[in-house]
């Protein structure tokens, strides 16, 4: 792969933000996506603490051009976001850091329930406040360096396609009330109109034209949770609720003013499972074709409770894009299994030290694709079969592991009909498959700059 060639050839050492490290991570983004038709992300979803080096195996399993983290990776668990940042030697990895990343550190009250100085937090328990306390968000920021993406920008110049972070730490809600002290002194942002202008200048700024644009929040935008089972809908009130960020909806509807939406915003917090039962509907495509995916299947990681191996299995959402659109997505689950030792040492090297080939892991223009899972009859109408990801499902020995996809479950298919651009999407709540219809021209990118739409300060 020419990506993975780029970034191992800069040899070791250096952490996230160190040069050789920022070296590393511009090389894997020079080189993401040379060697394909389209652009791979692997979303890692909210982890709330499960992330292992098993994950790193099962990432290199789905062999991805971009490794993207919704944030909530634990309660500011610095020692687990610095392993989130070392995938950063290998992979081109994007990152915005969520609510939970600053739990200790947000509000004054949360301040009073700090872990001691001297521990990595990512505990839930109470704690004696501290005199001195470690400003572990500020640790976790310098671990990930340029990775992090809040108010922030990462190019993929072989595909065109630009990341712009949306406001990190978000929790939801209408206003930063509860955190505007937090948000000021950070970031010098107090309310939702000046964190959507911030937004807005780093697409003006940094965004070419041209390029396909990739909006990454923890939260998704306020407009798109009028039932409780909805993308943001509230599940933890009587009466729904959208809980979705005022100033992400503000970004978005400043860019549909100006002729340039994105191909996708994909966010977590919102998790898949509904209190008092159900699931959420986890993707939404909007009238200008814009694709939202929320990646928070939470837990992220379940004992295969097989009695004869350790075996665990991760989740990843799969996006794959193509000619500026997201053209399919899943929820895939990649199945880990620990070698017993002889067998480990007798397979070292059958795999050439984890390297990984494309063949047929790709979307294959022109190729009839298989039908997915769960998926209903094709449309009539279909001027080509439906575009659907393809991953492999042959066993790996990777480090030490037994390493394969288990499951792929998509959630979101494409195909180009004389009447435009037609979106299959996955309702999990219903169960079934629906169609969003889009205009068949891939999204023009403006040539001009972008102005901050109105909102509420709050």
């Amino acid at each position: 792969m020419l990506r993975r060639a780029a970034a191992a050839g800069l040899g070791g050492g250096g952490g996230a933000g160190s040069s050789s490290g920022a070296a590393r991570r511009a090389a894997a983004c020079a080189a993401a996506g040379a060697a394909r038709d389209s652009t791979r992300l692997a979303v890692i979803g909210d982890a709330h603490g499960q992330w292992s080096a098993r994950d790193a195996l099962a990432l290199k399993a789905l062999d991805p051009d971009l490794v993207v983290c919704v944030g909530d990776v634990g309660n500011e668990d610095v020692a687990l976001v610095r392993r989130i940042a070392a995938l950063g030697a290998e992979h081109a990895l994007a990152v915005i850091l969520g609510n939970h990343d600053a739990w200790y550190t947000m509000t004054a009250r949360a301040r009073a329930r700090s872990p001691p100085a001297g521990t990595d937090g990512g505990g839930g328990g109470a704690a004696a406040p501290q005199p001195q306390q470690p400003d572990r968000v500020q640790q976790q920021l310098d671990a990930l360096g340029a990775s992090h993406l809040g108010y922030a920008h990462m190019r993929l110049p072989v595909a065109a396609l630009s990341l712009v972070g949306a406001r990190p730490f978000s929790k939801g809600g209408k206003s930063l009330r509860s955190m505007r002290e937090f948000m000021a002194a950070r970031w010098g942002v107090s309310d939702m109109a000046e964190s959507a202008a911030k937004i807005l200048a780093v697409i003006a700024d940094r965004v070419p034209p041209g390029d396909a644009l990739v909006l990454l929040g923890h939260n998704g935008p306020a407009g798109l949770g009028a039932a409780r089972h909805a993308i943001v809908g509230v599940d933890w009130k009587d009466e729904a609720g959208d809980h979705g960020d005022p100033d992400l909806a503000a970004v978005l509807e400043a860019l549909r003013a100006s002729r340039r939406p994105p191909a996708l915003v994909v966010h977590g917090h919102m998790h898949h499972a509904l209190r008092g039962g159900g699931l959420r509907q986890m993707v939404h495509v909007d009238a200008e074709g814009c694709c939202y995916l929320n990646a928070a299947t939470v837990p992220r990681v379940v004992s295969t409770h097989r009695p004869d191996v350790d075996a665990t299995r991760h989740h990843f959402l799969v996006v794959e894009l193509l000619d500026g659109r997201a053209q399919c997505a899943a929820d895939v689950w990649v199945e880990v299994a620990e070698r017993p030792a002889a067998d480990a040492a007798a397979g070292a090297g059958a795999d050439g030290g984890g390297g990984l080939t494309s063949t047929g892991w790709r979307l294959a223009p022109g190729e009839q694709q298989q039908a997915a899972r769960g998926g209903g009859a094709e449309p009539a109408d279909s001027a080509q079969a439906p575009q659907q990801l393809r991953l492999g499902r042959e066993q790996r020995q990777l480090g030490g592991c037994d390493v394969r996809v288990a499951s792929v479950h998509e959630v979101l298919r494409t195909e180009v009909t004389p009447g435009g651009v037609v979106r299959q999407l996955w309702d999990a709540h219903a169960g079934e498959w629906r169609r969003a219809v889009a205009a068949a021209a891939a999204p023009e990118a403006a040539a001009a700059g972008v102005a901050a739409a109105g909102v509420e300060a709050g």
